[in-house]
């Protein structure tokens, strides 16, 4: 039988002696360095309350309504990580429970680590300080990843309710024991009681309230609808490529997959602008074309999918026999990084669906050539730095490109000077706004390789804008310029580079599109 060894009894005595008067000691400075904590997360680290602003409390309260949703100091200049958004973590997630959540959190936190910290609870316990100090003080990346929020989110937001509830009754039962004891301590008993009461009563209000808009939505409606038309126009033993923006394409590509059962393949690899454009679309292209002509071999029809910046995908010898356009449109609660998301907002992915048919005829250049940025079937000339398409409120369509943008023509089968034609717009009037970010006239360029096409200043116009939602006309110039190809490039596509000022409307107004824009382009033409 194990015994004590001899070194551990003094040890042991000396625990078991002075233990039980140290342990509520030892708890009380824990509580209260975690207490510390809590206050330097929410209050003092993010530096929206100081010592030099916290008299305007008061006469100026919505300088501090940050804690209740609206935007956190940020650069719109930068990303959420460069903006270093960890700052702000707990006032985020305050946004969810609100300050009075926080302070109860905190205070019930506090509370259970003073009267119920023990071996049995302290895994508990060892996992929220994990969180709390690992992940909620530095994510070690975009805050707002789910992949980074999954972290803490699921033990916080379950840990926080727990210490609210617990101090509620805490403070309740502390109430009821007091105005038993009558005499002085009556009234006060009574006001500890209700006074739990109305702080649980002011917390379920703020969720009632704050979650109103989320009541009678839901999420994606009408998305499985959607989804199955696609599928059913999509033969069971084809193969489908979808080409677009990195991400995109999964949204429609996975339900696809593990519900209809169709098999689809995504290009989804942007380009990579400081590399070779046209050597990374033939790197794509000798990877898939090996591939569609073993489908097509084994008799399974092959279609493509294109979306935003789909002419990445090249499939020499192959022609795209244009089929339809479909689009997928979803509601969805906003998605915000510097302010609470309260609306819900309808979104659209465009893309059209072509079929992949051996080609039987070399293809010519058939000028002159007009294609409609925005209109239909307009994907195959975006590869890189593209956005969906978009009408403005004259119901004309366009698409923005980024600061940087690579599109393609159909290239001649022999030397040739071809005149290009772009319609291009500085955007709104919103643009012409004075802002520190901002510079008007926008500055454009068209690159074929190292010569430059053309070269211009976009005016703005700058009339007071519309007080609505919809997107704003532009006015819209036509700019010319010419390309001499020698050389007919073996891909049959000319890549051009299109370079613009960049402007981000979120830059002046908190909550708007956070994107980096360049100009509009309405439309490009190409004649001899």
């Amino acid at each position: 039988m194990r015994t004590q060894p001899r070194w551990t009894r003094p040890l042991s005595g000396l625990a078991s002696r002075y233990w039980p008067r140290l342990r509520p000691i030892l708890l009380a400075l824990l509580a209260l360095g975690v207490g510390a904590y809590m206050l330097n997360a929410y209050i003092i680290r993010p530096h929206i309350i100081t010592l030099s602003n916290i008299s305007g409390l008061i006469s100026h309260p919505a300088s501090f309504t940050a804690y209740i949703g609206a935007p956190v100091p940020f650069d719109p200049a930068k990303s959420p990580t460069e903006n270093n958004q960890a700052l702000y973590n707990m006032v985020k997630i305050g946004w969810y429970f609100s300050p009075l959540g926080i302070a109860l959190a905190s205070f019930g936190l506090m509370l259970t680590l003073w009267r119920k910290l023990t071996l049995k609870s302290a895994y508990f316990f060892l996992m929220l300080a994990i969180s709390l100090l690992v992940f909620v003080g530095e994510t070690y990346s975009d805050p707002h990843y789910i992949y980074t929020m999954r972290r803490y989110i699921p033990i916080i937001t379950p840990a926080f309710s727990l210490f609210i509830a617990y101090f509620c009754v805490v403070l309740f039962e502390w109430g009821r024991n007091f105005a038993r004891a009558r005499s002085w301590r009556l009234p006060l008993g009574f006001a500890a009681q209700l006074g739990s009461i109305a702080l649980y009563i002011v917390e379920l209000a703020f969720f009632v309230y704050t979650l109103r808009p989320i009541f009678s939505h839901v999420e994606d409606k009408g998305t499985i609808a959607q989804i199955s038309a696609l599928a059913q126009k999509l033969p069971a033993n084809s193969v489908t490529i979808m080409s677009a923006d990195r991400d995109t394409p999964y949204v429609v590509l996975t339900p696809l997959r593990f519900i209809y059962d169709r098999d689809v393949l995504a290009l989804s690899q942007d380009i990579d602008l400081s590399r070779g454009v046209e050597q990374q679309v033939a790197f794509n292209s000798g990877i898939v074309s090996g591939s569609v002509a073993g489908w097509l071999k084994g008799k399974r029809p092959v279609y493509a999918m294109l979306g935003a910046n789909g002419g990445k995908l090249n499939l020499p010898g192959y022609d795209l026999k244009p089929v339809e356009e479909w689009t997928y449109t979803t509601e969805e609660l906003e998605q915000l990084y510097y302010q609470k998301p309260l609306n819900i907002f309808t979104g659209s992915l465009h893309y059209g669906l072509y079929q992949v048919v051996p080609r039987t005829v070399t293809p010519t250049l058939q000028l002159p050539l007009n294609v409609d940025m925005g209109g239909t079937f307009d994907y195959p000339y975006t590869v890189s730095g593209w956005f969906d398409k978009e009408k403005d409120s004259n119901g004309a369509t366009y698409r923005w490109t980024g600061p940087d943008a690579v599109l393609r023509l159909p290239a001649p089968t022999s030397p040739a000077t071809l005149t290009v034609t772009l319609r291009l717009s500085a955007g709104p009037p919103q643009r012409c706004a004075p802002a520190p970010n901002r510079t008007a006239p926008a500055q454009v360029s068209l690159d074929y390789g190292s010569t430059a096409v053309m070269t211009a200043s976009l005016p703005v116009a700058c009339q007071p804008p519309a007080r609505d939602n919809q997107p704003q006309p532009g006015n819209f110039t036509e700019l010319r310029g010419q390309i001499s190809v020698a050389t007919p490039p073996p891909g049959g596509w000319l890549y051009l580079r299109l370079h613009a000022t960049a402007w981000q409307p979120a830059a002046d107004t908190p909550g708007a599109d956070a994107r980096r824009l360049g100009v509009q382009v309405d439309s490009i033409g190409v004649e001899k």
